[in-house]
């Protein structure tokens, strides 16, 4: 069964900046490529280049990937050690861009606690993800008829808040250079989009903020979160059956 504490975007700039961990399968090879493109495009455009055709790419990447770790999860862990090592050592305290990489950990906090969440639920499909067939998931588009709409709202969200942890961790390792405007433009986006995913994470009933949690983000999305509710009158949606645990694990 697939185990991930990271977030696939860490795996990804992981690889890139230390291709002897992950070696040339072709997966890494087209995730390298993909930061390759990512950083060609935003040394060109800025930071706000997150069109449906540059997510897509990286939900068919995420998906690959995925499904690679699912039958090599001894590369997976060697990556998710590396990177542990990394937080361990407080890389995010030092360099040039300490306040950028203060957001990214805050933000990587909820992704983490979201995604233990998520392993909560994982029990009761195991087998069914074991056999599951991936390839088939490839085929799907980003539109509201590949699953409920809750689901790709959350989606959506992840895939937008794990280009932005990209892009930052590719700064804060000086491996991508952007002026300062830039650098305060790309903050505004990983905050808001870190909102953007536990509000949807809380709305699908899968990650419930604590009252008594004051991080600023954490309120943020407290506060966005009772207000939707409000306006709305919406109650948690209970995605309890497999399938739909099975597109929340694609996500």
């Amino acid at each position: 069964m697939l185990d991930t504490q990271s977030a696939f975007s860490q795996l990804i700039t992981l690889s890139y900046r230390e291709p002897q961990f992950a070696g040339n399968e072709p997966v890494f090879q087209k995730a390298r490529a993909f930061v390759d493109h990512l950083i060609s495009e935003v040394s060109a455009k800025g930071v706000d280049i997150l069109d449906a055709e540059m997510m897509d790419r990286f939900w068919h990447l995420r998906i690959e990937l995925l499904k690679f770790f699912r039958d090599h999860d001894d590369i997976l862990h060697m990556l998710e050690a590396q990177i542990l090592q990394e937080v361990s050592n407080n890389y995010f305290k030092k360099g040039k861009h300490k306040a950028l990489a203060l957001l990214l950990s805050d933000s990587l906090e909820i992704f983490y606690e979201i995604i233990q969440s998520l392993s909560k639920l994982l029990g009761s499909i195991n087998n069914d993800l074991n056999d599951f067939d991936f390839d088939t998931i490839l085929d799907l588009n980003q539109s509201e008829e590949s699953g409920p709409p809750e689901l790709i709202k959350w989606r959506d969200s992840s895939i937008a808040l794990e280009m932005y942890v990209i892009i930052a961790d590719l700064i804060i390792h000086d491996q991508l250079e952007l002026n300062k405007t830039q650098v305060e433009l790309l903050k505004s986006n990983v905050r808001i989009s870190t909102e953007d995913y536990g509000l949807n994470a809380s709305l699908i009933g899968l990650w419930t903020p604590a009252d008594d949690d004051e991080r600023k983000l954490v309120r943020n999305i407290k506060i966005r979160l009772a207000a939707h509710r409000a306006l709305n009158q919406q109650l948690p949606h209970n995605f309890s059956d497999t399938d739909s645990l099975k597109k929340i694990i694609l996500s």
